[in-house]
């Protein structure tokens, strides 16, 4: 009898942790990975309007404002307006 109780208990364990091993990772500890949030209109100008004017210039941008700024300077005044960053988060990314 002792051999089958060993032989049942080893099985409950077996199953047990494969089942918890099968699910994804519950909460907010390092194994769950969170989704990306990205920066509002009115913190990517606090962050990067340095000189407070309201508009962005060249100079005052960096990452994908930086590489799509001619795109995204639909007036051509040679500044991004809160309006013009507005349209351009709106915008859909191209399909891949």
């Amino acid at each position: 009898m002792t051999r089958r109780f060993w032989t049942c208990k080893l099985a409950i364990i077996a199953l047990l942790t494969g089942t918890s091993l099968a699910q994804p990772p519950q909460g907010n500890g390092p194994d769950r990975e969170q989704p990306r949030q990205h920066p509002t209109v009115d913190q990517i100008f606090q962050q990067m309007d340095a000189n407070r004017d309201k508009k962005l210039g060249k100079t005052e941008v960096k990452g994908p404002l930086q590489q799509d700024f001619s795109q995204l300077d639909t007036d051509g005044d040679g500044f991004l307006s809160e309006q013009e960053v507005k349209n351009g988060s709106e915008r859909k990314p191209p399909q891949r």
